[in-house]
């Protein structure tokens, strides 16, 4: 009994460190700030048709483009983010299933010139023949946060 106390405790404290590790490094990696500022989406605007924006609170707006326009499951997509009024930077877009939860799926930003961010994503496949995506443009200047929230549907083919 007392080889198997032995070797027991040691693994107990090892698991508890590795589960705590584990914790620390998904809460680090989704980098999720603390404060956010939810914007309200506009549902009227379609981005298969064209951008769309959102007015910022106290001034200016962000638009978002993304390409190509069909908004297809698995295929790269072109994101451009346009930030005007504002001294507000695009760092990423997390995108976010609304009617089923799809997991972490993110795009960094880069930054193109004065107010402009570029990146790529890819849109995950669904077992729902159409679903309704939001794409949260996250808005930073170090101290402030808001999310910018553009909804789109894909359909799979």
């Amino acid at each position: 009994m007392g080889t198997y106390t032995r070797y027991l405790l040691p693994a107990l404290v090892l698991l508890a460190v590795a589960f705590a590790a584990g914790h620390w490094i998904r809460d680090r990696h989704t980098g999720e700030p603390d404060n956010v500022l939810a914007l309200a989406p506009d549902l009227s605007c379609n981005l298969r048709v064209g951008p769309c924006r959102l007015p910022l609170p106290g001034g200016g707006e962000v638009v978002l483009d993304i390409l190509p326009r069909s908004l297809a499951p698995m295929a790269p997509l072109q994101l451009e983010v346009w930030v005007s009024g504002a001294p507000l930077e695009a760092r990423w877009i997390d995108f976010a299933g609304i009617n089923m939860d799809m997991g972490f799926n993110r795009a960094s930003l880069k930054p193109r010139a004065a107010g402009q961010f570029t990146g790529s994503g890819m849109i995950p496949v669904c077992v729902s023949d159409r679903m309704i995506w939001e794409a949260r443009v996250m808005l930073s200047d170090d101290r402030d946060w808001i999310s910018a929230p553009f909804r789109f549907d894909v359909v799979r083919n």
